[in-house]
């Protein structure tokens, strides 16, 4: 995961959101462990 990811989760995180949109997969496995619902927009590989 890169930096500004991980920022972006620990922001999401610490405002108390409980779900979050993202088209990046790595970005999109990370929130499901923090348990987030994730609204994924991207290509499926």
């Amino acid at each position: 995961m890169r930096t500004l990811d991980a920022l972006h989760l620990a922001l999401a995180m610490a405002s108390g959101a409980d779900e979050i949109a993202t088209a990046d997969e790595v970005m999109a496995r990370a929130a499901e462990q923090l348990q987030l619902a994730v609204h994924f927009f991207g290509a499926v590989n």
